[in-house]
């Protein structure tokens, strides 16, 4: 959000400051995007307000109403945040990632929040079916320092998640 935007404003304040004064009898005050975050921030609530400083309205645009350098900020931030708030995540007990050395066949259970599992793949190991949401593995000797577990995740936006679990050996 533009700190100087005439039409929205950054902190407290009357909308459509340029309608000179007109605005205060049509429009009660307003919070800002500062107050809303800051606000956000106190109860909790996730959110990323990106400030630019000196800035108007569309801060994108300039002053033949093209694109200009800030569009990449924005979008880079959109993306970001988007992301985070949609990615899939997968949940492994941690219990599950130490293995004794004695075993050989480790099923491992898992939930996968916001999405759902497209492909497991392990490191040190062999998955046991061929079944590719399968996380049953047999780990194979000598490969302690490369055992890992890898979950391949999507949601109903196509954002993927990668996540890897290194698997620790308990002698």
């Amino acid at each position: 959000h533009g700190t100087a935007d005439d039409i929205v404003p950054y902190e407290t304040d009357y909308p459509f400051r340029n309608a000179r004064m007109i605005n205060r009898f049509v429009v009660d005050k307003m919070y800002g995007s500062k107050p809303i975050d800051d606000r956000l921030k106190i109860l909790g609530i996730r959110n990323r307000l990106v400030s630019l400083d000196g800035l108007g309205h569309e801060p994108e645009l300039d002053n033949y109403k093209t694109l200009n350098q800030w569009m990449d900020t924005i979008k880079g931030y959109s993306t970001q945040f988007f992301y985070e708030e949609t990615a899939p995540e997968i949940k492994l007990p941690a219990s599950q990632l130490n293995v004794s050395v004695n075993d050989d066949l480790k099923p491992f259970f898992y939930e996968v929040h916001n999405g759902s599992l497209v492909h497991i793949s392990v490191s040190g190991g062999v998955k046991t079916k061929a079944d590719p949401k399968d996380a049953s593995v047999i780990w194979l000797k000598n490969t302690e320092k490369k055992r890992q577990i890898t979950f391949l995740t999507t949601n109903k936006y196509e954002a993927w998640n990668e996540k890897k679990f290194f698997i620790k050996i308990n002698p």
